[in-house]
């Protein structure tokens, strides 16, 4: 099992909030980026696997240029949202470290910090093994995470200010500190109603009574730095084709490029 079906963004109301993180504009850049790499060293790769899809955002943006994709996240709540949103594409419910691909891939990808959401190394191991089994020959792997020096101290990610349904507004800032190999993290939440601060009270949103909490639960991320993914990916049998810093618009982001090619 994955750590992320754990965490309590992936669910419930901060579903709705996680689409309004990023802009699209976010994602059709590096769907851009992903493409250009994909024609490059394997022009005539046509179908797709997207591990840890989360709501489909990304997924619209591949599908858009004429992939055949199958997209699938471990939170049954964001599925249901993907699937809302018009998308072609085929979706379901999986845990990637538990991939037995019933079908060939030209291409799988794994985005957004979503492998570092797997519980331990040897969990990472076999998932790429098992990835590397779902691939055809010359299939391309791309994998993207970041990668902090250790905090002992907690490190603030920048706040984000949401704009939810009925008038709802969420501050929400994000710490990380490390601990042993994984980086764990909680956010700080605050929630503003017609410019009144509403923290912890009990309000009616969207239909249904909430308490609106300070502190939501979140998943620990395993530390994985380019050289551990690295031997990881080598172990594992792929070709290391190229490893791009700062994919994700920050010093701290890698990318991974790699290829079925035996």
């Amino acid at each position: 099992m994955t750590t992320k079906k754990r965490d309590e963004f992936y669910s419930g109301l901060m579903v709705n909030a996680f689409d309004k993180i990023t802009t699209e504009a976010i994602y059709k850049e590096r769907a851009t980026k992903i493409v250009k790499l994909i024609k490059k060293h394997n022009p005539k790769a046509k179908i797709l696997l997207e591990l840890a899809c989360g709501t489909g955002n990304f997924t619209k943006q591949l599908a858009k240029v004429g992939f055949i994709i199958t997209a699938t996240d471990i939170s049954k709540d964001e599925i249901e949202k993907a699937k809302t949103k018009s998308i072609d594409a085929r979706f379901g419910v999986a845990d990637m470290s538990k991939l037995r691909a019933t079908s060939k891939y030209d291409v799988v990808c794994c985005f957004w910090e979503s492998f570092r959401y797997l519980p331990n190394y040897k969990v990472c191991k076999d998932t790429l093994k098992r990835i590397f089994k779902s691939l055809k020959q010359d299939g391309l792997f791309f994998v993207d995470f970041t990668h902090f020096p250790p905090h002992d101290k907690p490190f603030k990610i920048p706040t984000y200010t949401i704009k939810l349904d009925n008038g709802l507004i969420l501050l929400k800032d994000t710490y990380i500190l490390t601990r042993g190999n994984r980086d764990t993290r909680w956010d700080e939440m605050r929630y503003l109603l017609h410019s009144e601060d509403v923290t912890g009270q009990k309000i009616e949103w969207g239909g249904k009574s909430i308490l609106l909490k300070q502190r939501l639960n979140r998943a620990p991320l395993l530390r994985i730095d380019q050289k551990k993914m690295e031997q990881m990916l080598t172990k594992a049998g792929y070709n290391i084709l190229e490893v791009q810093d700062n994919f994700a618009g920050c010093p701290e982001s890698i990318l991974f490029v790699a290829q079925r090619n035996k």
